[in-house]
């Protein structure tokens, strides 16, 4: 992979975000890529890189960390009803800040960022339901 240009690799992946594709494929003589992604409204995925030599490679393009649900529950991103939200996009974020209230059991649980940096993305809205793993916040 050393001949790998990395810029190609995400304008491609730009190609498929702004053209709202599920799938890409690109290949020449030395270098087979394919891209997918899911295309759903409600969460955020990271592009799936595959190429001949590691099969399935998961690559992170931009170092963005995708802060998920610890919990399955019911995601709040605001302290009450008709407060400001937690956190918003463009919004920067230490180690430790509360990004949201995720409700389980009747029990509030705070979500607190994982990693220091600026909310790029919301993948859920405020009273959804959501699962263990889920992609809540992009981070960068």
């Amino acid at each position: 992979m050393e001949n790998l240009d990395i810029k190609f690799i995400i304008e491609l992946a730009e190609t498929v975000r702004e053209n709202n594709l599920t799938k890409l494929e690109v290949f020449n003589n030395e270098l087979h890529i394919f891209i997918e992604r899911e295309n759903s409204p409600e969460i955020c995925h990271e592009p799936i890189i595959k190429t001949e030599q590691t099969k399935t490679e998961l690559v992170n393009l931009e170092n963005i960390f995708i802060q998920k649900s610890p919990i399955v529950g019911t995601v709040f991103l605001t302290p009450e009803a008709g407060s400001p939200p937690f956190v918003s996009v463009g919004a920067k974020v230490s180690q430790g800040d509360v990004l949201c209230l995720i409700e389980a059991m009747k029990l509030y649980n705070e979500l607190r960022a994982e990693s220091d940096g600026v909310i790029l993305e919301i993948c859920v809205s405020n009273g959804a339901s959501v699962e263990y793993g889920q992609p809540l916040f992009k981070i960068k």
